[in-house]
């Protein structure tokens, strides 16, 4: 060791004298060496794992979200018009085309006359001739060639004033009482050319912070101008997006994964690191479609693995004699929990599952190898109701069938907005017998959503329903359905001591 140390102090003496003879200021090098030693003893090398959101999510998730979530959706222009002939359709698409080379010289500062129908932002902006098909169709192309723009406040700008000027060509649903199209604002120019138009009384045109907020902002930017031009006039039209997703990434990491505000991050775990930990595997989860190709007997059952886990548990302590589910998709949960039933009472027990779409094979929520219908626990254990969960036709059949069992299991997993999942669950929760659970589900998305959400929509039923309170127990270590657990007590009148239960 000390044969070490004189070794080390000799090695250190010659590199002083080195520099001191090329003219380097020795001390200030052994004072910084020092500091970055001290600072190497003191800072953690895995103290901070950076998350780049953008490579993440992808540039359409990290643009406009996680979830659909669409403003509105309008028709193409040409099916609304009152007289529209080809003549009348290729003037108001001249017209369009103009406005939109306009805008886009602005936000780029590229002359006009350097611009043609084919031109987009990203290929005007970068310089560079993007594959405009493998834009569209090539997800691993898109990440990579729009990756430079996510930083680019041009971007962004251009995805305003793109929108306006889409607005001002944009029609609603014609108003039943005047029977006039609304605009977002009156052009009589355009107007002349579309037919009987009216503007929107509540906008204030003279201000795109106002038209933007109550119509929406165009949902790709990275389009090419004659491609805006087919999809606002001619076929398919199209949907908005919320003006706070500009973009939506940064929105999501402001205020939903570093606000120092109380309450603001914290959804599941107290320690704010590992609510991120979690919070980013949500994302992954819902951003990677994880829950199209999880399967029960060959159906896709969008449920993840610990939840329908702590969900069949419930069955087999519970017994229900009713289970009812709003949501059943391709019918692979419906499907389970038949075979829970099957595994707990043979022959015993209903599911009542309820959807606007009949169960098939193939649907949005993914593809399942056998179709569950064709199963023969299906016939023994599950009725279908088409319709929406709150038709009145659909809500007197479900409460006949609660009213004759003497267990009844509640599932909501249908529309997961707000007002929806309030309205569902003052229907359906009151349903449940004491001891039972109304279950909530895939309260996650109110993490992903600067639109409420599942969970206000919650709060706001317990206020009004003092017997039902909060199960954290129930739910298992990773949940998407946070606080969505809600056991039927036998009642309670006292509001303060309820409150303290909840929390």
């Amino acid at each position: 060791m000390a044969r070490k140390r004189v070794f080390q102090e000799g090695m250190q003496f010659l590199v002083v004298v080195m520099l001191a003879i090329s003219g380097v200021d020795a001390v200030a090098v052994q004072k910084s060496s020092a500091r970055r030693t001290k600072g190497a003893q003191r800072r953690l090398p895995d103290a901070a794992i950076p998350i780049n959101l953008y490579e993440l999510l992808g540039p359409d998730a990290y643009a406009r979200g996680v979830i659909w979530q669409p403003m509105k959706c309008y028709a193409p222009t040409s099916q609304r018009m009152d007289n529209g002939t080809e003549a009348r359709l290729a003037e108001l698409e001249e017209m369009m085309l103009q406005d939109l080379l306009e805008a886009l010289s602005d936000t780029t500062n590229v002359p006009i006359t350097s611009l043609s129908r084919q031109s987009s932002f990203p290929s005007v902006s970068s310089g560079a001739s993007l594959d405009q098909g493998r834009l569209e169709t090539d997800l691993d192309y898109r990440k990579h060639a729009l990756r430079a723009l996510s930083s680019d406040e041009r971007y962004w700008r251009w995805l305003r004033r793109m929108s306006l000027v889409v607005l001002s060509y944009t029609v609603d649903h014609r108003d039943p009482g005047n029977a006039k199209l609304p605009m977002a604002c009156y052009n009589k120019t355009i107007a002349d050319l579309i037919g009987s138009v009216s503007s929107d009384p509540v906008v204030d045109c003279s201000n795109a912070t106002s038209i933007v907020e109550h119509w929406g902002l165009f949902n790709d930017p990275g389009l090419r101008i004659d491609n805006v031009l087919q999809r606002v006039l001619r076929d398919p039209g199209w949907c908005s997006v919320r003006p706070m997703y500009e973009p939506y990434g940064r929105w999501l990491k402001r205020e939903r994964m570093m606000s120092k505000r109380p309450g603001d991050q914290r959804f599941r775990f107290d320690n704010r690191h590992k609510d991120r930990v979690v919070f980013l595997f949500d994302i992954l989860y819902e951003s990677e479609h994880a829950f199209k190709r999880q399967h029960w007997l060959g159906a896709v059952v969008q449920q993840n693995p610990f939840d329908m886990y702590a969900i069949m548990d419930l069955i087999h302590t519970l017994e229900p004699d009713l289970i009812v589910e709003t949501g059943t998709a391709n019918g692979g949960s419906a499907l389970m929990w038949a075979s829970m039933l099957q595994l707990t009472r043979p022959g015993k027990g209903r599911v009542i599952t309820i959807d606007v779409n009949e169960p098939v094979k193939e649907s949005w929520a993914g593809v399942s190898t056998k179709d569950p219908t064709q199963n023969p626990m299906w016939n023994q254990y599950v009725t279908f109701l088409k319709g929406s969960s709150l038709d009145a036709g659909v809500l007197s059949a479900v409460r006949e069938a609660a009213a004759a069992s003497k267990v009844v299991l509640v599932l909501l997993d249908s529309d997961h907005t707000e007002h929806h999942v309030q309205l569902e669950a003052e229907a359906y929760c009151p349903l449940v017998t004491v001891g039972s659970y109304c279950i909530i589900e895939d309260t996650k998305l109110s993490r992903f959503s600067a639109v409420g959400g599942p969970t206000p929509g919650i709060e706001r039923f317990l206020e009004r329903n003092l017997d039902f309170i909060v199960d954290r127990e129930r739910e298992p270590f990773y949940t998407q359905h946070v606080g969505g657990y809600l056991r039927r007590t036998p009642g309670n009148t006292d509001k303060e001591e309820d409150g303290a239960a909840r929390k």
